[in-house]
C-alpha cells in the first residue's frame, strides 16, 4: 500500500509532486472555492487542503480553528457550516466549502491532500471520498494513528506523516519507525542524509512550504519528490 498510482508512477519516473497549498491563498482566502479553483488551473497534481469537523457534522475546509466573524471568532467544532459559511462570506467575499464540493470541483483536473487539523475524521473521510470515486488522495498530518485508520479503511488513499520544524529524531519518531509511503516534511530540516535513509525504505519527501524559486530548485537537485507551495503559479519556471 502505497501513494495512489498517478503519483507513484511520476516519482517513479523522475518526475516530481507539485502540489497547491491551501489552493491559490494569494489570489483568494485559502481553502476557499476560489482559491482551489485557481490552483487547479496553473495545472498541479494536488490541492492541500486543511479539514476540520463542524458542530453539525460537515467536513470542512479551513486551517485555523476559528473563523473570524463581527461577533468575535467562530470555533469551527462548535458551529453549524452554514454559520461558518456565512461569517468567511462576509470577511473575505470567498466561498468556504466542505471536502465533498472540494472534491467535486478538482475531480478529473487534480488530487487533494487532505491536512488534517483534528483527530477522528477517519472514516469519514474514507466514506466521502467513495462516495465521491475521487482520487488521487492523499491524507496527510501528525495524527498516526488516524493515518493508519485510513490506511486500513481504504488502501486507495495515500498517508503521509508530517514532521515540523521542530522534528528531531531525540524528540519525535524515527525514521526507521515511519511506516507511511511519504512524508510531508518543513523544507529547512530536509537534507541529503535525510532524504537518503527515507528513500532507502522507498518513503517519497514532499516539502513544505516553499515559495522561492531557487529554493524550489536547490530541493528538487537534492531529491525531494514534491513541492508545497503558496506560489503554484511559479512551478511553471522550474
Amino acid at each position: 500500500m502505497g501513494l495512489p498510482p498517478e503519483l507513484s508512477a511520476k516519482i517513479a519516473s523522475g518526475g516530481w509532486i507539485r502540489t497547491a497549498h491551501r489552493g491559490a491563498p494569494r489570489v483568494a482566502a485559502g481553502n476557499t472555492l476560489r482559491a482551489i479553483e485557481t490552483a487547479v488551473g496553473y495545472g498541479v497534481d494536488l490541492v492541500e487542503v486543511d479539514l476540520h469537523r463542524t458542530g453539525d457534522g460537515r467536513l470542512v475546509l479551513w486551517h485555523d480553528d476559528e473563523v473570524a466573524s463581527e461577533a468575535g471568532p467562530l470555533v469551527i467544532a462548535h458551529e453549524s457550516f452554514g454559520a461558518l459559511k456565512e461569517a468567511v462570506l462576509a470577511g473575505t467575499g470567498d466561498e468556504l466549502i466542505d471536502l465533498e464540493r472540494a472534491m467535486a470541483v478538482t475531480k478529473g483536473r487534480a488530487g487533494l491532500m487532505i491536512d488534517l487539523k483534528t483527530e477522528g475524521l477517519s472514516a469519514d473521510i474514507v466514506a466521502v471520498r467513495q462516495r465521491a470515486d475521487f482520487g488521487p488522495a492523499v491524507v496527510c498530518g501528525e495524527y498516526w494513528d488516524d493515518l493508519r485508520t485510513v490506511r486500513g479503511l481504504d488502501p486507495a488513499i495515500g498517508t503521509s506523516l508530517t514532521l515540523d520544524d521542530h522534528w528531531t529524531e531525540e524528540r519525535g519518531p524515527q525514521i526507521e519507525e515511519i511506516d507511511t509511503p511519504a512524508v510531508t516534511v518543513a523544507w529547512s530540516i530536509v537534507d541529503s542524509s535525510f532524504l537518503d535513509r527515507l528513500h532507502r525504505r522507498g518513503i517519497a519527501v514532499l516539502a513544505w512550504t516553499v515559495d522561492d524559486p531557487e529554493l524550489m530548485r536547490n530541493l528538487l537537485r537534492i531529491g525531494v519528490d514534491g513541492l508545497t507551495s503558496n506560489r503554484s503559479d511559479l512551478y511553471c519556471e522550474l
